[in-house]
């Protein structure tokens, strides 16, 4: 079934920066379009070349509470989704601390950093010593990127909650993979990426993990999110884009992290193999 919420695409528009009251560090960009329309709706104030959240915000209720205003006139405006119920941390870096959380929804409209949690499900065969890796796709009604292929499993990182914690409870909910298992993750690596879709900026820290699955498992959705997946051998994904297999862009990045991060090693390996044996043998 496809997304019902018709919104509009922003990806050729030109983004401001946009700062809290008072304060010395960017904490959002926002498309100059909307900027437009939160200025005329008295929440977004021009002060000089700056576009600042109106108010005052000297707490980090005060601030969220200002935020929720902004989504709340976005969405009535149709020019987001309604109010997704999940409560995300808004931080001035990748890094930092949160000061204040925003519902979902809002996200990539305001350029918001995000924390988004991967996890790379992949099968050795040890007959052959082919790696094989499992890809989810997404539902034709996911607001973003409808009926691409995922990592294994993927989702957002909600406020108050561990990475660890966004991976088990995704890892079930996506996948129907047991907590026990999932307890067996191998940390892979942390991205911090920038890049534009159609529903604005993307600013998101990629967190992805390694799980290695039995040749017997079986994936098995269990909150709708995903409509099928696909065990693909793992030099298929280091070829060209396939247009066949269309791969959401931060899933992409995460699944090539990994490929890659395995070819440089296995090459080391083999250089440190070579290099270690008599000069006769080296042609």
């Amino acid at each position: 079934m496809p997304n019902p919420y018709s919104t509009p695409s922003f990806i050729n528009e030109a983004f401001r920066e946009w700062y809290v009251y008072s304060g010395t560090q960017c904490l959002g960009y926002v498309p100059f379009s909307i900027s437009a329309f939160l200025v005329r709706q008295g929440l977004l104030v021009e002060n000089g070349t700056r576009l600042e959240l109106s108010g005052k915000h000297e707490t980090a209720q005060n601030l969220s509470c200002r935020l929720e205003d902004v989504r709340d006139a976005l969405c009535r405006e149709g020019l987001i989704v309604p109010h997704r119920c999940e409560a995300m941390d808004v931080c001035y870096s990748s890094t930092s601390s949160p000061i204040a959380k925003v519902d979902r929804s809002a996200l990539r409209i305001l350029g918001l950093w995000a924390t988004k949690v991967h996890v790379n499900g992949f099968v050795k065969d040890l007959s052959s010593g082919r790696a094989y890796i499992w890809l989810s796709q997404r539902s034709d009604a996911a607001n973003a990127a409808p009926g691409h292929w995922d990592t294994l499993v993927a989702g957002g990182k909600a406020s108050g909650v561990s990475m660890l914690q966004t991976a088990i409870k995704e890892g079930w909910e996506e996948a129907g993979i047991a907590e026990e298992h999932m307890r067996r993750l191998a940390p892979r690596g942390r991205i911090p990426v920038v890049y534009f879709s159609k529903q604005g900026m993307h600013r998101e820290l990629l967190v992805s993990y390694d799980l290695s699955l039995p040749a017997d498992f079986k994936p098995e959705c269990h909150d709708g999110e995903v409509q099928d997946f696909l065990r693909i051998e793992a030099t298929r994904l280091r070829m060209e884009s396939d247009p066949a297999l269309p791969i959401k862009f931060s899933s992409r990045m995460v699944l090539d992290h990994h490929l890659n991060g395995n070819a440089r090693r296995q090459e080391q390996l083999s250089q440190d193999n070579l290099t270690s044996l008599p000069a006769s043998q080296i042609s």
